[in-house]
């Protein structure tokens, strides 16, 4: 988006995912460590992305590539099984 004296702006735009069952990430290899409050895994290569098709409120598809590489990624648990969960900021 064109803002003020010719400087991008970014904003959030609701948009509905198009590309079916293709956005699944597999491949990926990274470092699984031993924090003080859990697992830490930092993802190191593979395939970390995923080309897909968006769809803007307007109704304009256009590609957007979801991505991984650099993931940091925090468990709040010492193990993982079926149902664990992990978060953490991501740039």
């Amino acid at each position: 988006k064109q803002g003020k004296k010719g400087f991008t702006t970014k904003e959030f735009v609701n948009t509905k995912l198009m590309t079916r069952a293709t956005y699944t990430l597999s491949g990926i290899d990274g470092t699984l460590t031993k924090g003080p409050d859990g697992l830490i895994f930092k993802e190191k290569g593979g395939i970390d992305y995923a080309p897909s098709t968006v769809q803007l409120p307007g109704g304009e598809r256009v590609p957007f590539l979801f991505n991984i590489k650099e993931l940091v990624a925090y468990f709040n648990t010492d193990d993982i099984g079926a149902g664990t969960e992990m978060g953490g900021l991501f740039r």
